[in-house]
């Protein structure tokens, strides 16, 4: 939260309440963006999921697993498999694109 809090000029204490009355917090809206650019980078890239999970600042697949699990009812893994007919093409995390 420093970034933000110094990229907005504000105390760390005024964003919180600011984000409180909008009824939310800095870790939900994190865990919103982090879930968001994995479901693009599953979706439209051929990268590990492995790789996703540390782009988006997740230690652990584990995390991003549960993340996923919480949010959407799928794997990683499952998204990317259902995504997949909507680029028309059946992605291999594990072989780069052609």
């Amino acid at each position: 939260m420093g970034g933000a809090v110094h990229a907005l000029a504000l105390s760390r204490r005024t964003v919180q309440r600011h984000l409180a009355a909008q009824g939310t917090s800095y870790r939900n809206i994190l865990k919103e963006v982090r879930l968001e650019r994995a479901q693009e980078l599953l979706a439209f890239s051929h990268m590990p999921i492995t790789l996703v999970s540390a782009v988006v600042g997740l230690r652990k697949v584990d995390h991003l697993r549960r993340l996923f699990r919480t949010t959407t009812g799928m794997t990683p893994l499952g998204w990317r498999q259902a995504t997949a007919p909507l680029r028309g093409v059946v992605p291999n995390p594990c072989t780069p694109p052609p």
